[in-house]
């Protein structure tokens, strides 16, 4: 699984349950792609607009450990942990990874 993908099936996962947003972000794509994102220890502006090679080049620059193409099941488990915990606790973003970005 790439992380396009990753991100693409966490956000459906948030957007069938109840939840809300509003604790820094709007909707349940914009959410999982800042849990997915945290989870895997990757820039939080990464831009996920481009096409995943041109995805895996840039985060190869950044660190060439990390991976985008073929995300190992182990991360990948964590990220479903993660949004796993979202959804049943219903605690926000924020307080799931105890960080806040303000704008200023």
């Amino acid at each position: 699984m790439d992380l396009k993908e990753l991100v693409q099936t966490c956000a459906l996962q948030l957007a069938q349950a109840p939840l809300a947003y509003g604790h820094g972000t709007l909707n349940a794509q914009d959410e999982a792609t800042w849990l997915v994102l945290w989870q895997l220890q990757l820039p939080l502006d990464l831009d996920l607009s481009v096409d995943v090679e041109t995805l895996h080049h840039q985060v190869k620059a950044l660190n060439p450990a990390r991976h985008v193409l073929d995300i190992p099941q182990d991360a990948i488990a964590a990220c479903q942990t993660l949004i796993a915990q979202r959804i049943q606790t219903r605690k926000p973003a924020a307080y799931l990874t105890r960080e806040a970005w303000l704008q200023g």
